[in-house]
């Protein structure tokens, strides 16, 4: 985990104490959103893990990973895009 660490406090250009901080800060949100689907889609960690790693609770951990998960697939996250997908009549 603690290269996944360096290469998003890297790309994000926050240091790593800022990346464990609990602040609302759009940079540090945005580098804690992408280390939380990082780890959790290319190391198959369970969010609770991550969450106790980042001294954060599991809930805001889980938005944070729902949050870039929807980014990066709409098709899959978001049925008002396409709801045909969705329909299960």
């Amino acid at each position: 985990m603690k290269a996944l660490v360096d290469e998003v406090c890297k790309e994000f250009s926050v240091s790593e104490d800022a990346l464990f901080q609990r602040s609302h800060s759009n940079k540090r949100a945005a580098a804690r959103a992408h280390f939380c689907h990082r780890v959790h889609y290319r190391e198959r960690l369970p969010y609770a893990v991550i969450a106790r790693f980042l001294r954060i609770t599991l809930s805001p951990m889980i938005n944070h990973a729902r949050r870039i998960e929807r980014e990066t697939n709409p098709v899959r996250c978001n049925y008002r895009i396409y709801p045909c997908l969705f329909d299960y009549r």
